[in-house]
């Protein structure tokens, strides 16, 4: 049995303990994942009743991932494919036969794309059509955004331009902090440099990227930043917010929700 139904093996097969074992506990990690995202949603499957599926809820075009069907060939018939469905279309994706793991992981790692916005440089190629969709999405929030501002802190109304600003939301929402932090100083020295936006545009802009970063951990950063000039643009956002006493109730583990507020 598993989080999404009860298997069906063939009798008389030679299987691995360590291998079936190995499936399972991916099927539990694939479960608790799924459960807890945003963008997916845990579903009667459409092979057995007895079974469930997985299914993106962010936008057209859907994602349907079989994860007992997948398991169940890979155990029966040593079928290497994902039974992923793209708007009821089934593809054709291959795990890589010569990576020792689980077959599960193949599905954990979509399900993980689609919890960061489908990524094109990362998302398989069969499933392109959903991270160009995705991005489109991201585009037309921002110009929305922009709608209602006038601007984004002095950031061009330009397409490319809102494409790099999409692309940072993305970086910024996995990796270490101090990965993400030198990812957002290389950004900011391209609005400063390259699209010669002020040093407190810079800074404004960037606080709209900084709601998974606490205060702590641009401290942190700063300490040890690869770029000596990241202190240009970090440094004030830092004074501004003791200045204005917000560090207080400010926990570690309530991210950088705030930062826009030292503008207030």
């Amino acid at each position: 049995m598993s989080p999404f139904g009860p298997f069906r093996l063939r009798e008389g097969l030679s299987r691995p303990v360590e291998g079936v074992q190995a499936e399972v506990r991916g099927l539990y990690l694939l479960h608790q994942i799924a459960t807890a995202s945003n963008a997916w949603s845990i579903e009667p499957s459409e092979i057995n009743p007895l079974w469930s599926r997985i299914v993106s809820t962010d936008g057209t075009p859907v994602v349907s991932i079989e994860p007992m069907a997948t398991v169940t060939s890979h155990l029966n018939r040593f079928n290497q494919h994902l039974y992923i469905k793209l708007d009821r279309v089934l593809l054709c994706i291959l795990n890589d036969e010569n990576v020792n793991c689980a077959l599960v992981d193949g599905l954990i790692t979509t399900v993980l794309l689609g919890e960061a916005g489908w990524p094109l440089s990362h998302t398989p190629r069969d499933l392109r059509e959903k991270s160009w969709a995705a991005n489109r999405r991201r585009r037309r929030s921002i110009k929305s955004k922009l709608r209602k501002t006038g601007n984004l802190f002095g950031l061009p109304y330009r397409a490319k331009h809102l494409d790099d600003f999409a692309r940072m939301q993305q970086k910024m929402r996995v990796g270490p902090a101090n990965q993400r932090l030198a990812n957002l100083g290389g950004y900011a020295r391209k609005l400063y440099v390259g699209f010669g936006c002020s040093n407190l545009e810079v800074q404004r802009h960037l606080t709209l990227l900084m709601d998974s970063i606490t205060p702590n951990e641009v401290t942190a950063y700063l300490s040890q930043a690869r770029e000596p000039t990241d202190a240009l643009f970090f440094a004030p956002l830092l004074e501004k917010w003791s200045e204005q006493g917000l560090s207080a109730g400010f926990g570690d583990d309530e991210g950088g929700r705030s930062w826009t507020r030292i503008w207030n």
